[in-house]
């Protein structure tokens, strides 16, 4: 029906039209919970800039790293891990 920038606009627009108690609270959740909302919003941080590989080290185990994944998705078996 409409398309909006954020939960005031949208409200004007309904209110131009229909009006009940709670509205703002109604728009506010229906926003909330659309998922093309939540996709299109824009990005609010910097530009995250550039990458800066780490240095080569010069002997072998010089340096240790560990890349950590937290919140892996359930799969279908249930299992949140490989």
């Amino acid at each position: 029906m409409y398309g909006h920038g954020e939960i005031t606009k949208t409200k004007k627009a309904v209110q131009k039209l229909l009006w009940w108690l709670d509205v703002l609270k109604d728009v506010t959740d229906h926003v909330k919970r659309r998922h093309s909302c939540q996709v299109n919003k824009s990005s609010t941080q910097k530009p995250a800039g550039m990458l800066h590989p780490l240095p080569i080290p010069d002997h072998t185990w010089e340096v240790v790293t560990k890349d950590i994944i937290m919140q892996l998705p359930k799969t279908n078996n249930g299992h949140t891990d490989s």
